[in-house]
């Protein structure tokens, strides 16, 4: 169950990106986040979601990460792939970027 709720907060992450500041709603839970693509390709995803930080590396189609205290792993999508990679193109790198979803 949890890693379905997991998988839709990638999901909502990856729809377009909308006017800061950066977070949306899911299931009655407000989510912020900085998203940024690291040297290696993968993407970064730092926030925050009902007093829980969250840390998760997107690579491929695999999420690995911490949520709260709470190690986490999972398959995304591959169309949330494809947002991901139209959002945080791989010349942001140098960079970090934000990302929104409402």
């Amino acid at each position: 169950m949890r890693h379905a709720l997991y998988a839709a907060l990638l999901a909502a992450i990856a729809t377009p990106a909308l006017a800061a500041p950066r977070s949306f709603d899911l299931d009655g839970e407000h989510y912020t986040y900085v998203a940024q693509r690291t040297a290696k390709g993968d993407v970064m995803l730092r926030g925050q979601a009902a007093g829980n930080d969250f840390n998760l590396r997107v690579y491929g189609d695999r999420v690995h990460g911490v949520v709260g205290l709470s190690q986490v792993s999972f398959q995304i999508p591959a169309q949330t792939v494809a947002q991901l990679a139209e959002e945080v193109p791989a010349d942001a790198a140098a960079a970090p970027a934000t990302l929104a979803a409402n």
